[in-house]
């Protein structure tokens, strides 16, 4: 069965900006798009923190340091820097122009195994991203490489 990967995202637009790209602010050619570590790879802040370990700093670090170059953590976003190690509400709504979710909402493809389509879940109140999430995520992203590279 063949499946649809471009969900409409991309469009003329909203064209694939996967590119390079040079700006007034960076004259030196940078990627736009970047991998996002959904789980922050950096410091965790106090929501992180709470959400992944009811508060224990030290569970919750090693949590981090054990998930957080999954695949299953990993997405692609223009606003890495900008996101950085936000909560995973505030990465899930992110909406700089105030008229379309550029974060983990954004409608791009690989977002979509986010939620947990066996729960019923909704992007739209997900409300935490755990250890269960990530691996989950990542067998569904790798089966879906799996399926795609098969010869």
């Amino acid at each position: 069965m063949a499946r649809q990967y471009n969900n409409g995202y991309f469009s003329k637009s909203r064209p694939d900006t996967l590119d390079l790209y040079t700006s007034k602010q960076t004259p030196r050619s940078m990627y736009k798009w970047t991998i996002e570590h959904i789980l922050p790879d950096g410091r965790l802040n106090s929501d992180w923190i709470q959400s992944l370990s009811k508060g224990n700093k030290q569970v919750a670090e090693e949590i981090q340091e054990k998930y957080k170059n999954k695949l299953g953590n990993l997405t692609l976003t223009p606003y890495n820097s900008e996101m950085s190690n936000s909560s995973f509400i505030v990465k899930r709504d992110y909406n700089p122009s105030g008229s379309e979710y550029e974060g983990l909402r954004s409608g791009l493809f690989l977002n979509e195994s986010i939620v947990d389509s066996v729960r019923d879940e909704d992007i739209s109140n997900k409300e935490e991203w755990t250890a269960e999430d990530i691996n989950r995520r990542t067998d569904i992203l790798s089966d879906l490489i799996i399926d795609l590279y098969t010869l």
